[in-house]
């Protein structure tokens, strides 16, 4: 046996083992080696002191990554393939799909203390995988972090490989959903859109990998041996891609949505980046077409935005049986994205009325927002009078038909829908049903369909946890406007309403070709021994004839009443 230290850890001179062709180059041998090399492990005094020398872990998970992937008969072979794809694909697509957008890359610069120069001495041979003659260094390292948390590392054989155990970081719980199997290890995505925007990039990624990769025959290094077995891994990939998406083998794939950026992540400076172009076309991921994006919503569950004074650009409705559907949530990213039970959403994400990020993803930056229309929209009190109806026979039309409650409706419903089209489009309708009445409406959805929205009020045994509403008696409050409605040029009008039960009646008009201002004074007066109060308020401005009246006691928003014009 030659005196060369081939071997971690050190073999016994005479051990009946062949020597390595080459250092750092994985050789098909039988399963007898592994015992003649552990009969062979030199273990002196020394070594019961210091411990035995092994390869350390920095390399270890690499080199098993290269040779996992480069047998088809090697145990972990399903696996690592897997976790290479998953990895590759959050490099890909972290740009175009929020949940995934907290990526870095960080380069770990190794200086000249001893436990760096130990990695740098025990590195394997660096590999030529340009074909310019670039060598790619194991001790150039940009590590790959999501949150923060490291979950792998580039690399010259494989391109990447994933950390070790990281599917049992508690701090990764919850996230990369769509990139991860159900024992936390990363996979490739297996959504349609998904599989066409990998597939595009991987298609440009395939191209140029081999404008740059060095398939030179090298009988001395081999080194030509990593490019050729990359070359057959991405192959190989895209076909299963294609063949998913129903694509001939020689077809391409167009995402749509998405296009190659022009530049790669930014990470901090590295001086031994800009050499190498394979790491640079995998620092190049894609990102949305704003060209193709231009007036399109970016959520499936987006409202069809009717009247536009509410500000936001979207809002996005959310509700159980949406979730359900799992459409595009929001720019790409789907329900199951966020976790694979969407039952469990609406607590983990959406237990508000609304708001404007969904876990990662801040739907600020967009200007929107995403709303529970049962509790944007609605009350939790349904109003009606102690005796008779609450409403005049008059005021019928655009108040669901109804006489008897008030519209459990929040003014906000006014800047996205006309009260013409509350009544046309939205359909507010009552139905008593068990000694409850159930209050429901029709939500249009940019996609040209809608979703019945329901909200259950009742006397007695009300559970608001549940999102049951109150219903609530009043004495019926007199309230008039005058004149009645006299045209868009008319800019003067009065209201007068008696103060019931402490209720405070506010005028309401969202429409965008009117101004309204008002002033407002309260009156005493007494009929025998009782006081009585009554408001009367001046609207002046253009067109302020009101579309509504917003009732409300306190803080407690109590309902809507829809005025029609004429």
């Amino acid at each position: 046996m030659p005196n060369k230290h081939l071997f971690l850890p050190k073999i016994l001179t005479g051990a009946n083992i062949d020597e390595p062709v080459a250092n750092a180059i994985w050789e098909d041998k039988s399963k007898k080696i592994i015992l003649s090399i552990s009969d062979g492990i030199e273990i002196d005094e020394s070594a019961h002191t210091r411990g035995v020398s092994s390869i350390p872990d920095i390399y270890a998970r690499p080199l098993t990554f290269l040779s996992a992937l480069r047998t088809e008969t090697h145990p972990l072979r399903k696996t690592i393939l897997q976790e290479w794809k998953g990895l590759i694909s959050l490099l890909a697509l972290h740009k175009v799909k929020p949940d995934l957008n907290n990526l870095t890359i960080t380069p770990v610069n190794l200086n000249d203390e001893k436990f760096s120069k130990a990695l740098k001495n025990l590195a394997p041979r660096k590999v030529r995988l340009q074909r310019n003659g670039i060598e790619y260094s194991w001790t150039d390292i940009l590590l790959i972090k999501f949150d923060n948390i490291p979950i792998g590392a580039f690399s010259p054989a494989t391109l990447v490989y994933t950390s070790a155990d990281y599917n049992a970081n508690d701090d990764l719980k919850g996230k990369l959903v769509s990139l991860r199997d159900n024992r936390g290890y990363l996979k490739p995505p297996s959504d349609k859109r998904d599989l066409e925007y990998i597939g595009e990039w991987l298609e440009w990624f395939t191209r140029g990998f081999n404008q740059f990769a060095n398939t030179d025959e090298d009988k001395i290094t081999g080194d030509h041996k990593y490019a050729g077995d990359l070359n057959k891994l991405l192959d190989s990939w895209l076909l299963e891609i294609k063949q998913e998406l129903g694509i001939g083998s020689n077809e391409s794939i167009d995402g749509g949505k998405v296009k190659i950026g022009n530049d790669t992540i930014e990470i901090p400076p590295s001086s031994f980046l800009p050499k190498y172009d394979i790491y640079n076309l995998l620092l190049t991921p894609l990102v949305n077409d704003e060209t193709y994006a231009a007036g399109l919503y970016k959520s499936d569950y987006a409202i069809k935005l009717l009247r536009k004074t509410s500000g936001y650009s979207e809002v996005v409705v959310i509700t159980p049986a949406l979730l359900a559907q799992d459409r595009d949530l929001w720019d790409n990213t789907k329900p199951s994205g966020l976790n694979k039970d969407t039952t469990s959403l609406i607590q983990s994400f959406f237990k508000e009325g609304w708001g404007t990020k969904i876990g990662n993803i801040n739907l600020q930056q967009s200007n929107a927002i995403w709303i529970r229309p049962e509790l944007y929209f609605l009350t939790n009190t349904l109003l009606r009078a102690k005796n008779g109806d609450i409403l005049s026979e008059g005021e019928k039309y655009l108040n669901a038909n109804n006489t008897n409650y008030i519209l459990p409706f929040r003014q906000e419903i006014l800047q996205y829908f006309s009260p013409d089209e509350i009544r046309d489009v939205i359909k507010p309708r009552f139905e008593s049903k068990d000694e409850k009445i159930v209050f429901a409406f029709d939500l249009p959805l940019a996609d040209n369909t809608s979703i019945e929205v329901k909200k259950i009020y009742k006397s007695k045994g009300v559970d608001l946890s549940s999102g049951e509403g109150q219903i609530t008696e009043t004495e019926v409050p007199v309230l008039e406007i005058f004149p009645n409605y006299l045209g868009e040029f008319w800019c003067q009008y009065f209201v007068v309403n008696s103060v019931t039960d402490g209720i405070e009646v506010s005028t309401v008009n969202y429409s965008p070709d009117s101004t309204l201002n008002s002033a407002s004074a309260i009156h005493s007066y007494e009929e025998g021994d009782k006081t009585f109060k009554a408001v009367t308020t001046k609207l002046s401005g253009i067109n302020p004839f009101p579309e509504g009246f917003a009732l409300k006691k306190l803080t407690q928003e109590l309902g809507l009443i829809l005025i029609k014009k004429g």
